[in-house]
């Protein structure tokens, strides 16, 4: 069992994204919108979608999209603080790495509103599903094996 298994990639993944909002930006990151008391300038990191998608036999692609709100302290200048955390945020958080997994997303956009940044990133986990088979067997008719190969590969 892979560190990944043991965990859950969603887990996996929100510390991978805290982790790099961390080394970039050492400020306070809240797991939730809901901020109350929080000390300003902060962040929240928030799973806001999760899905899959059927690819062929056992394969899936699981899609985590995360919701993160930069929240910037009062002030003068707070148009262009927003707009260049942003583009910090881009950097952090182009390659994400976590417990010896590195993760690149497919997708990042970002907004500025109501004094707020709010920015989306989506990253995706191929996913081998393995199933246990019950195999059929052998048949034997007449004596003889039916179905399968025998050890010299003979019917």
């Amino acid at each position: 069992m892979t560190k990944v298994e043991k965990k859950g990639i969603s887990r996996l993944l929100r510390e991978a994204v805290i982790a790099s909002l961390k080394r970039e930006f050492d400020l306070p990151i809240y797991g939730e919108k809901q901020l109350g008391k929080a000390k300003k300038p902060c962040f929240t990191v928030e799973l806001s979608k999760v899905w899959q998608t059927k690819l062929l036999g056992e394969r899936n692609i699981e899609s985590y999209s995360f919701a993160i709100g930069y929240f910037p302290k009062e002030g003068n200048e707070i148009r262009m603080e927003l707009q260049e955390t942003a583009e910090r945020m881009y950097d952090a958080l182009f390659m994400i790495e976590q417990d010896g997994e590195s993760f690149a997303p497919c997708s990042m956009k970002y907004e500025i509103k109501d004094g707020q940044v709010f920015f989306t990133v989506e990253y995706q986990v191929h996913v081998i599903r393995k199933k246990e088979y019950e195999t059929m067997g052998t048949l034997t008719l007449n004596g003889r094996k039916a179905v399968g190969f025998g050890e010299n590969g003979e019917v």
